[in-house]
């Protein structure tokens, strides 16, 4: 059978129909038939013809005849597909059934498409800055059951670890299950290893249909399947909503592999994202304070609030203190709780639960699974969320920066790749540094040989009288007049405030990193001089620790006075070369080492903050 493409669009894999005519999900659906997958029949009413019910109706029923086609008499599910995918915002209508026609079809058609107008739904494109423009198309699919017999059931599968970004297959499933009843986390299901055990065929062919999604997406996936009598069908994929580390791992990974470029890698993950990673691997500084819940680890991070069971209540008390929402379970309607809370936790549900998808999704750290009682328990406590243990503790805890060995290898190959392209794009023409920033490195440095001056920027100042010298090029009394009022003009566009506070936040870092230096350096009159690694390690451990406290201050530096973000760069390149064995980028004077770059950051601040080093001196606070 045919069908008018401006009317109903047949999800049979032929016609490749674009996605802002049906949708994701539906799209989906439509590349796995293509890839020959096992996907149950169904057929897509495109948004604009959902306007009006004549034609609405026309279509559903035309989109009927041909299911019956495919598969005789069938129960079918009336899902949404909107073009940006929001999980679990919109209504699924499961088992219009035992043979329907359009009257039958359309009031499940209908609800879904109200749904788009749902508060949750406006709530959530708002934080996602979707729009309202567009609305959803409508999917309306042959039902397979997973509660056939003891070879049937339902659950989600991610083609990695979302939580780690590990190379596995990774999710949940429940014999004699529905798929909503996984994937809302309000019954308890067993990893997918248990699948393995209990019906290995179909795991198998889980696990070989996720490989070929992933390569064909070039995007780690998240899949909805239900097995009816022992038949795996699956009835989604999408690109998988994943905590911060994972998101750099899997990219890390797909470039290794050749399925990203370079240039694919670095448009993925930013350094902001990098960032994310480092924020969401914080954990808190003191383990003595009363555990009082544990559960699974869904979304990383640490969040400090009161928990507040009642949505109504959490939403309200968020306007005036961070607050921790605690659910039985959640749903889609708490949407608006999850937004404005700093931290989820939940008595039932796995990692591939509707609290661990959103929260992963918006950001919110998250611990489920915790246990019955664990909302009554926990009510009115001030507590402390480790998403990334799933630990929950009782008060405020102070948090620090920390990377495990595998997350700060990961951090390292990304850097190096952004670091290559960069000095590929330095060597392609790079643009000049700003008179103020050529004045600066002058000052700071005493002199720089001219041929490494911009020659446009050297002939520019020499022509000015800010600038002397045939071999080396030094300022002149002018230049340093320049240059005070340079930075007089870049402070005054500054908040003096912020800069004030950036500059004490500093110096509360600087003492340690201080005593770390004494240390490194003190490190050559020791019995094994510098070939005592174990010291070494010690040494540089304590410097990753400073190093994730600095970071902070400089972004908060560079947010007032933007060129000061090249500090960080700059300290990240010098941590790099130490971790890779050159251990002459920690102090040494004549090249930008760590201490080298820390020494002129802090000048720096000191002259953001409209300070001398005699005024620190006499605030006893000086190197």
């Amino acid at each position: 059978m045919t069908a008018d493409p401006a009317t109903v669009v047949l999800l049979d894999g032929r016609a490749q129909p674009p996605t802002e005519l049906i949708g994701a999900k539906a799209a989906s659906l439509d590349t796995m038939r293509r890839l020959g997958l096992p996907v149950p029949p169904a057929f897509c009413v495109p948004a604009p013809v959902c306007t009006a019910r004549g034609p609405l109706a026309d279509a559903v029923t035309a989109g009927l005849a041909w299911l019956r086609q495919q598969s005789g008499p069938v129960r079918v599910s009336v899902r949404s597909s909107p073009t940006v995918s929001m999980p679990g915002m919109l209504d699924t209508v499961l088992d219009v059934d035992p043979d329907p026609d359009a009257d039958d079809v359309l009031p499940a058609v209908e609800a879904v498409l109200a749904s788009w107008d749902a508060p949750r739904s406006v709530a959530y494109r708002r934080h996602r800055q979707l729009g309202d423009a567009a609305a959803t198309a409508v999917i309306v699919q042959a039902m397979v059951s997973g509660v056939c017999d003891d070879t049937s059931g339902a659950g989600v599968a991610f083609s990695r670890n979302p939580l780690t970004g590990a190379d596995e297959l990774f999710g949940e499933w429940r014999r004699g299950s529905r798929g909503d009843a996984v994937v809302s986390g309000t019954v308890g299901s067993a990893p997918l290893h248990v699948l393995a055990g209990e019906l290995p065929t179909v795991h198998a062919a889980l696990a070989a249909a996720a490989r070929l999604l992933e390569h064909h997406y070039a995007d780690m996936q998240d899949i909805e399947f239900t097995v009816e009598s022992g038949q795996l069908w699956l009835l989604q994929t999408r690109t998988a909503t994943r905590s911060p580390r994972a998101a750099l791992r899997v990219a890390l990974s797909l470039h290794a592999a050749g399925v990203l470029d370079e240039t694919e890698l670095l448009n993925r993950v930013t350094p902001a994202d990098v960032d994310a990673v480092r924020a969401s691997a914080r954990r808190p500084v003191e383990r003595c304070a009363p555990r009082v819940a544990t559960g699974l680890p869904a979304a990383p991070g640490v969040a400090t609030g009161r928990a507040v069971s009642d949505l109504d209540d959490a939403v309200d008390a968020a306007d005036r203190e961070p607050i921790v929402l605690v659910r039985t379970t959640t749903s889609p309607a708490d949407i608006a709780g999850m937004l404005a809370c700093a931290a989820v936790i939940t008595e039932v549900g796995g990692p591939a639960s509707h609290a661990a998808v959103i929260c992963r999704d918006i950001g919110r750290p998250a611990v489920v699974g915790c246990g019955p009682g664990t909302a009554t328990a926990l009510e009115g406590l001030q507590v402390t969320v480790d998403g990334s243990t799933g630990e929950i503790f009782a008060g405020t805890l102070d948090v620090e920066s920390w990377l495990d060995a595998d997350v700060d290898a990961d951090v390292r190959a990304y850097q190096d790749i952004a670091a290559g392209a960069d000095r590929r794009t330095a060597g392609a023409g790079q643009l000049p540094d700003t008179e103020l920033e050529t004045l600066q490195r002058l000052r700071m440095t005493g002199g720089v040989a001219r041929d490494e001056l911009d020659p446009s920027r050297h002939d520019e100042l020499a022509a000015a009288a800010l600038v002397t010298g045939t071999t080396t090029v030094r300022l002149t009394p002018q230049g340093r007049a320049r240059l005070g009022d340079l930075l007089t003009a870049e402070r005054a566009g500054a908040d003096s405030a912020v800069l004030a506070d950036v500059y004490r936040g500093f110096c509360a870092v600087n003492a340690d990193f201080k005593a770390v230096v004494t240390d490194w350096q003190l490190r050559d009159g020791r019995p094994n001089d510098h070939t005592d690694t174990g010291y070494d390690a010690a040494v540089i451990a304590r410097l990753d620790r400073i190093h994730g406290r600095v970071l902070p201050v400089v972004d908060r530096a560079a947010a007032q006075l933007p060129r000061l973000a090249s500090y960080r760069v700059a300290l990240e390149d010098a941590l790099r070369h130490i971790h890779a064995g050159d251990r002459q980028w920690f102090t040494h004077p004549l090249i930008d080492s760590y201490h080298s770059v820390w020494f002129a950051l802090h000048e720096e601040l000191l002259v953001a903050a409209g300070l001398t080093r005699t005024d620190e001196a006499r605030a006893g606070r000086a190197d």
